[in-house]
């Protein structure tokens, strides 16, 4: 497109099959500042009600995490910078969001485990385009 500058935007979709231990953390904080993402979309967080917050900690902004149970399931989208940002649909623990301005376009992303029956419960849907 003339006249349209394209900015770049590194994502990172990430299964940590959980957040709540310590060691965990300090492994996906190292990985974080060595690769420097922009957004971040995390599957598996295994994290419940406020402990969510400890998303936080990582220096990026949290836009939207959703948990289904302590021991399993949550999804979390994460930002390093103000990036043009419209969550569309949560369900469970599946977020759909959109982004502006990335590049011609927009761009789109899917994450986490849309349950449309219990024989598709156990397959796993993740994508950014």
């Amino acid at each position: 497109m003339a006249g349209t500058t394209a900015r770049t935007l590194k994502v990172l979709t990430w299964n940590v099959t959980g957040l709540g231990n310590r060691i965990k953390r300090i492994i996906v904080l190292q990985y974080l500042r060595r690769h420097r993402p922009d957004l971040i979309l995390l599957q598996e967080t295994h994290l419940k009600g406020n402990q969510y917050k400890a998303l936080n900690r990582f220096g990026y902004q949290l836009i939207v995490h959703v948990g289904y149970k302590a021991d399993s399931m949550g999804v979390g989208i994460l930002q390093k910078q103000s990036i043009p940002f419209m969550l569309t649909h949560t369900w469970w623990d599946t977020l759909s969001a959109e982004t502006a301005g990335v590049h011609p376009g927009g761009s789109t992303g899917t994450v986490g485990e849309p349950p449309t029956s219990i024989t598709d419960r156990g397959r796993r849907h993740e994508s950014c385009g």
